[in-house]
């Protein structure tokens, strides 16, 4: 893997994985589910904080996702200067909920974390940030043309998710389990990731 994913597929005992996760409104329930419920059962099944995480969106203020249930974040994301992974989470309308101030703003502190995801429409704002220029990236497959047509110098793969370089871009819900498992074996071994896996069937 690229050497910034090397860092995040690496566990230093003692060190938790810091996740930051910025949610836009009309995101999934389901997209966020598959992102946390993981780690939290790693860190449960492990006895130890493998993985801490922490919610914002773009004003700190609560999201409502597209099943109709709010989302209480941590902050909002102008607050955050650092850490590990930085996720991006989207659904529907994407663009009509942040700013190209609020764009440009991801753009300057990715360069303060290890790794950038989007995952479903957030692949959407990472090209619009410049951060998927001469790389390879999916997104959620109903919008797979279009954002191939949009995003020229971008590679777009038919994939559940694609990591390149500092990025990683994720499909949908079930490639956010599949990625999350991929993350939690790479940095705590097969073991725990069958372990994970097994607590949701």
């Amino acid at each position: 893997y690229p050497l910034s994913f090397v860092g995040l597929f690496r566990c230093v005992y003692g060190t938790a994985l810091l996740v930051t996760i910025l949610v836009l409104p009309e995101s999934s329930m389901l997209v966020l589910a598959s992102m946390i419920d993981p780690m939290r059962a790693a860190n449960r099944l492990s006895e130890r904080q493998c993985f801490a995480w922490k919610i914002v969106t773009t004003d700190g203020l609560p999201v409502e996702c597209t099943c109709g249930l709010e989302i209480t974040p941590d902050g909002k994301i102008e607050s955050i200067n650092d850490g590990n992974l930085l996720f991006i989470v989207s659904g529907f309308k994407q663009f009509e909920y942040i700013s190209s101030e609020e764009i440009a703003l991801i753009r300057r502190i990715s360069s303060k974390f290890d790794a950038m995801g989007g995952v479903d429409t957030g692949a959407w704002i990472l090209g619009k940030a410049g951060l998927l220029d001469g790389k390879s990236a999916t997104t959620h497959w109903e919008d797979l043309e279009d954002f191939k047509d949009y995003y020229r110098d971008t590679n777009v793969q038919p994939d559940r998710f694609v990591i390149e370089k500092d990025v990683v871009t994720i499909g949908g819900a079930s490639p956010t389990f599949d990625f999350m498992l991929h993350l939690i074996r790479s940095r705590l071994g097969y073991p725990m990731a069958l372990e994970v896996a097994s607590v949701f069937v």
